[in-house]
Formats: C-alpha cells, structure tokens, sequence
C-alpha cells in the first residue's frame, strides 16, 4: 500500500517537472513556434492566392470563348433578322409591281374609250389624275367636259399614283377617221396633181409646188379634199388654192384660185 502511494506521488511529481520543463521550454521557444505556424500560414495563404489566381485566369480564359459565342449567336440572330426583313421587302416589292403592272394594264385598256370610264376607275383604283388638251391643263372641270373626250396617250407613275391623260377630241377623232375614209377612197397624191393637170390647162405656164412648198392639205368634207400651196405662174409666184372630190380613179377639181 505505502509503495503504491510512493508510486503514485513520485508520478505526480514527475509530471509536474515535465510540465514545468514544458512551460519554460515553450516560453522560450514560443516565438519560432508562432513564427513558423505564421510560415506555414502565409505558405496557405501564397497557395491560396496563386490557386485563387489561377482560377480567374481560367475564368478569364474562358470569358472570350463565351463572349464570341454569345457574339456569333446575336450575329446569327441579327442575320436572320436581316434576311427576314429583306425577304419581307422583297415579297411586298414584288407585290406592289405586280399592282403595279396590273393597274397599267387595266388604265391601257381604257385608251380610246369614253373618258367617263377611264375617271370612274380611276377613282376606283385611288390615283390622281391630270387631264391635258393641247398642252392645256382641263383637270379643274374635267367633270363638265367629259364627254367631248376620249381617252388618249396615258403616263402612270403606279408609285406615286398618278397618271397623266391625253384628252382626244371625239370630233377631231370623228374627222380625223372621216380623213383616213377618203384618203382611201381618193388618194391625196391624185389629187395634187389633178390640179397640177387643171393649172396647166388654164394658165399653160403653170407649175404647183404640192411638195415644198405644201400649205394644207384637210378634208373639206367627208368627199373633199381642201388643197392649199404655192405655185408659180408666168413666173410669177402665187399661193393657189384648190377643192377636189371623186376618186383615186377619176378626181374631179371643183375649185381653183390663186392670189399674191
């Protein structure tokens, strides 16, 4: 029993040297210590950053190729977006020049007819004409002249829509086609020179200029021809004036002047 408590008190006394031996050795020593748990601390933190750098590198790395592809898909997107719109245009370009050529089409076929007709559609297709008669413009009342015309020559802008019309006379058509009947029926050329021939048998020294020097030439009536031209007789020159009616066949001088 004494030699167990001998045992246990040499034990504590024991222990209680090395903790002495410890604390001094520790106090003395302390400062390596810190100092090299500071060492190994800054060792982390150098790792640490040179970790944390190299991941904002890779990240930064990485950035570009995200950016470009982000870059490529807006470009994709914006060119797809363009050939949206350029196919979008086109189609309703091609739309509006095939209204276009349509409403040509259908104002062309109104030339020659009564000028009533062209203006209602006009109206109805939505464009603005101008109506012109020898260089005058009849737009302003158009509306109370109508039908002394018809339809002539047309100029149409399918852009701007508007159309500038020609107005025909029908009673300078109706004579204009009475004067195409009789150049059938008694050609001009016959009867210049049935009055060439009916000169030279009233007055011998005769000669009609019907070529150079050509002053008129109109229908008298639907029969007749109303001649006018210079013409030289016994060398003097007059102007002379002359009617003809029948035919290419036979033409028949019904009036002759001349005068100074």
């Amino acid at each position: 029993m004494k030699k167990a408590i001998k045992i246990i008190i040499v034990f504590f006394i024991v222990s209680f040297i090395i903790s002495i031996v410890a604390t001094v050795y520790l106090f003395k020593n302390g400062e390596e210590i810190i100092g090299g748990v500071s060492g190994e601390v800054s060792k982390l933190n150098e790792e640490a950053s040179h970790l944390a750098e190299k991941v904002t590198g890779l990240t930064t790395e990485k950035q570009p190729e995200k950016t470009t592809q982000e870059k490529t898909k807006a470009e994709e997107s914006e060119e797809t977006t363009e050939k949206e719109t350029e196919a979008i245009t086109s189609a309703a370009e091609e739309k509006s020049n095939e209204k276009g050529n349509n409403d040509i089409e259908i104002l062309n076929s109104y030339v020659g007819k009564p000028l009533e007709e062209l203006i209602a559609k006009v109206g109805e297709l939505g464009y603005k004409a101008t109506y012109l008669a020898e260089g005058e413009d009849f737009t302003g009342f158009i509306e109370d002249m109508a039908d002394l015309y018809l339809t002539g020559e047309l100029e149409i802008d399918t852009v701007q829509k508007t159309v500038s019309v020609t107005l025909v006379s029908k009673s300078k058509l109706e004579w204009a086609n009475k004067k195409e009947l009789l150049k059938e029926k008694l050609d001009p050329y016959y009867a210049w020179k049935a009055v060439e021939e009916y000169g030279i048998e009233q007055y011998y020294d005769f000669e009609l200029h019907y070529i150079s020097g050509k002053i008129a030439e109109e229908l008298e009536d639907e029969n007749t021809w109303s001649l006018k031209a210079t013409c030289t007789i016994f060398g003097t020159e007059q102007i002379c004036e002359a009617k003809v009616t029948g035919t290419t066949d036979n033409p028949e001088v019904v009036y002759f002047d001349f005068y100074s």
